[in-house]
């Protein structure tokens, strides 16, 4: 069994043997693999990121009060055309208490007395209508928010699908190769034009649908789960017309009892991540050495995995012959 020094220093020998091509690439897949989620953004829209706290606070709204509160949150991070004619509305509105009021145009207090009266009857209907409104205005809103963070669910899964994870397989295949050769960078775009390229976006799209699955029944089985399906990028770069079940099952044979052992290897890079939290350098140690020395040592501990397991895997073990180097 290979310690994670060996794993380490075999990477920190790649690293160095192609050390511009390597960061690049990382580079390349940090940027891909790091997007969360897609933001529908829009004069009138609201990201779906914001959308789902929204419908949290909508969920608990009870009362037109309630909408409203939940409207001016909205108003307060997004300042729309939209919300500044519901704000122009409510000040118009207001505007029935500011005006002054003239006594001397009444000749006794019963003629004044019925004034007052008329205003506050004429103010009372006026708040009826405004909340009817408003509650209307809250009730669209809501249905609005539901459709556009819908909509940007699906184009966010669509996105990391179809373009996404293909690069990522791709960087997987650029890096696998680079433990041998110097391969070409064209190989992180390779996928598109692959006769498997939609069966990669089939499989990384079922890995990604069931961590999420696992995910939402409790946070720790979805950790787990990621760990189990964590070699099916490599495993797609190697063969892309892998099928689901097979790349599945390797991915858990490959994983069964070595889970523990990629989460220390994990955390075992906890001091460099302190280093790049660092105001002012921190992200270019990230870029310029961390980033890359943890994904060679992942891709280093895959093709570990693959020789302690008896899985035929196309990446030998490198040579760093003075022609590759």
């Amino acid at each position: 069994m290979c310690t994670r020094k060996e794993l380490k220093d075999r990477a920190k020998q790649i690293l160095k043997a192609n050390y511009l091509m390597v960061v690049v690439v990382v580079l390349i897949l940090g940027f891909v693999g790091g997007i969360s989620g897609f933001s529908w953004n829009g004069s009138s829209t609201i990201s779906y990121k914001d959308s789902g706290e929204l419908l949290t606070e909508f969920s608990k709204a009870r009362t037109v009060e309630d909408y409203i509160k939940a409207i001016q949150k909205v108003r307060d991070k997004r300042g729309t055309s939209f919300f500044d004619r519901i704000n122009s509305e409510l000040e118009d509105d207001q505007s029935l208490f500011n005006d002054d009021f003239d006594t001397e145009s009444f000749e006794s207090e019963e003629d004044m007395n019925a004034g007052f009266d008329d205003i506050i009857g004429s103010a009372d209907s006026s708040s009826g209508s405004n909340y009817t409104d408003l509650s209307r205005i809250a009730s669209g809103l809501l249905g609005i928010v539901i459709i556009a963070g819908f909509i940007g669910i699906i184009i966010g899964f669509a996105v990391r699908a179809f373009l996404i994870n293909p690069i990522i397989v791709g960087c997987k295949k650029w890096v696998l190769k680079n433990r041998t050769e110097k391969p070409d960078l064209s190989e992180v775009i390779s996928v598109f034009g692959a006769p498997g390229y939609m069966n990669v976006v089939k499989v990384m799209f079922l890995r990604d649908l069931y961590i999420f699955g696992w995910t939402l029944l409790l946070f720790i089985p979805g950790i787990i789960k990621s760990y189990e399906y964590r070699m099916i990028p490599y495993l797609l770069a190697e063969n892309e017309m892998m099928s689901s079940e097979e790349a599945f099952g390797i991915t858990k044979n490959l994983m069964t009892g070595d889970k523990w052992r990629a989460f220390v290897l994990d955390w075992s890079f906890i001091l460099w991540g302190l280093l790049c939290s660092i105001p002012g350098i921190g992200w270019l140690v990230r870029i310029a050495w961390v980033q890359p020395y943890v994904e060679l040592t992942s891709t280093e501990f895959y093709v570990q995995l693959c020789m302690e397991k008896g899985q035929a895997s196309n990446s030998s073990t490198p040579t760093f012959s003075d022609s590759w180097t």
